[in-house]
């Protein structure tokens, strides 16, 4: 709504999904696409990685309520050309897709500050989680406070058997067997707090 009273804005579509997105960059390949990191049950990144792809003179800015650095730093590795934050303004939402269309990178100030090329430097305080999308992050997560695939499904608006093709990722990624291991590693990196 915001977008129709922008003149030098045109909004050419909306997508739920990966699948619709994916249509309508290829038949409409717009100037900029903005990209939710949870693009309905699915992962926005997949979407982000592909764009090159789907349509390569599109930029992308990932709009979203994510603020961890891991978070910041897959996007940006994927191919974004911007990260702004929910909590945003719609004004500051519309700067931030002028500043990507004009050529420039942009990380929303919420984020603390840091500068582009530091989300590029290998992660020194979470090495092993930093390899997790998103969406393998929250699955993550969930298990490790112990909730059940069947929550986890719920919670995620995905199927069972998607929760344990995340899980059995996790398990690879991390190079673990078991949810105690996974437990472990969420300790370390205070995921969980220790009780």
């Amino acid at each position: 709504m915001f977008l129709q009273h922008q003149e030098d804005v045109v909004c050419v579509g909306q997508a739920a999904d990966k699948a619709a997105a994916t249509v309508l960059l290829t038949r409409e390949r717009p100037d900029l696409a903005v990209v939710d990191l949870a693009l309905g049950a699915e992962d926005g990144l997949e979407l982000v990685r592909s764009m090159g792809t789907l349509s390569s003179g599109t930029k992308t800015l990932v709009l979203t309520m994510h603020e961890e650095r891991e978070y910041v730093r897959a996007a940006l590795i994927a191919g974004a050309h911007g990260y702004a934050l929910k909590r945003g303004s719609a004004r500051d939402v519309i700067d931030a897709m002028r500043r990507v269309l004009a050529g420039e990178n942009y990380l929303d100030p919420g984020l603390g500050g840091h500068d582009w090329e530091s989300y590029f430097e290998p992660p020194t305080t979470e090495p092993r989680l930093s390899v997790l999308t998103p969406r393998e992050r929250q699955v993550f997560e969930l298990v490790a406070r112990g909730v059940t695939h069947r929550e986890i499904a719920e919670q995620l608006g995905i199927g069972k058997k998607s929760v344990d093709t995340y899980r059995a990722r996790l398990y690879q990624k991390l190079g673990i067997n078991s949810r105690a291991e996974l437990v472990e590693i969420a300790l370390t990196h205070d995921v969980l707090q220790k009780r």
